[in-house]
């Protein structure tokens, strides 16, 4: 049987770009490869991660206010930083020459796609980048008004997958794969909802079209495909929790603050999948929530879901904090095992 949820990332990198839309865009193609990403607005904030995290591969923009890309490169390399470093250009000048020969590993011109990241990495990583699969999470329409799925199909990101299906024939394609998303049409009638989200527990459930009713939101239409998109990626599409190793681990929020609530549902719907699953693989568990926004209610009611669901599945776990919040989650230490990471 097909794993519900992806393993956790194997590797990191770090994208340095005053433009958070590069960064974002970098995050979009390199997340479903499995690398985890995180964010540097500049060079002084890239370096303060650097100094207390290892990295596979750092993006590094050129040009950057308080400290640009050539400073910071020199920085490492007097340092003996070993980080391997790809340069993020707009065009091919004096300046671009000049930072190459400090040391960088490749470069990828902006604005870049699916294609030139991959051929960085086949470059720059060599054979380990030959095991890179991406991620395919999959989105089913269910009963949706014509035209919609087809649209919603262009608003996916390339390593997405959509099917669409009506009445029974979506119930046993939800039996058979592992949906992030169930986007019901007006024709969806409650029976059909209820048994969808109960063969796909890990799917944000989205209305789609006038009528149209679930319990995460809604899609609308009709709509372009660019306004399609925009609840689709932060939270939806991607993962938002890994397990593998007998270790769960949540993923970053990245989105607008009105999305953090369904951030939080769909981690802990998803949380309690992982759980199920690795009780096939460990009988203790570490479930790793140190990325999560620090919302120590929203943190407390992931930790009280999971930690329920874990006496059920006969799971030991072991809770990972941000520093700072495990002094608001005292009050769990008697009945959960919770640190600061």
């Amino acid at each position: 049987m097909q794993p519900p949820l992806p393993a956790p990332p194997a590797r990191k990198v770090l994208a340095v770009d005053d433009s958070a839309a590069v960064r974002a865009a970098l995050e979009a193609l390199l997340e479903p490869l499995g690398f985890e990403v995180v964010h540097a607005e500049h060079g002084a904030a890239a370096l303060q991660f650097l100094r207390t995290s290892a990295f596979d591969l750092a993006f590094l923009d050129l040009e950057m206010p308080v400290l640009d890309g050539p400073s910071l490169l020199r920085f490492l390399r007097q340092h003996r930083d070993p980080t391997r470093i790809v340069l993020l250009t707009g065009a091919e000048t004096a300046s671009v020459a000049a930072t190459i020969k400090l040391g960088v590993s490749d470069y990828l011109p902006k604005p870049f796609d699916a294609r030139g990241v991959r051929a960085v990495l086949d470059r720059v990583l060599g054979d380990q980048a030959r095991g890179l699969e991406p991620d395919e999470p999959r989105v089913l329409v269910v009963d949706g008004p014509a035209g919609a799925a087809e649209a919603l199909r262009g608003a996916l990101p390339p390593h997405a997958a959509l099917d669409e299906a009506r009445g029974a024939e979506a119930e046993t394609l939800a039996r058979d794969r592992p949906y992030r998303v169930l986007a019901f049409g007006p024709g969806a009638g409650e029976e059909l909802r209820r048994a969808l989200s109960t063969s796909a527990p890990a799917a944000a459930l989205l209305g789609l079209g006038d009528g149209a009713r679930a319990g995460d939101g809604a899609l609308p239409w009709p709509a372009p495909p660019e306004v399609l998109r925009a609840p689709l990626l932060p939270g939806c599409l991607r993962p938002l929790v890994s397990a593998g190793g007998a270790r769960v681990q949540l993923a970053s929020f990245r989105g607008e603050p009105a999305q953090e609530p369904l951030y939080f549902t769909l981690a802990a719907r998803r949380l309690h999948v992982a759980l199920e699953w690795q009780r096939r693989e460990a009988a203790a568990v570490v479930v790793d929530l140190t990325r999560a926004p620090p919302r120590s209610e929203a943190v407390s009611a992931l930790i009280e879901e999971a930690g329920i669901a874990a006496r059920d599945l006969s799971l030991e776990l072991m809770f990972l904090v941000a520093p700072g919040l495990e002094k608001t989650l005292a009050g769990l230490a008697e009945r959960f095992i919770v640190r600061a990471s």
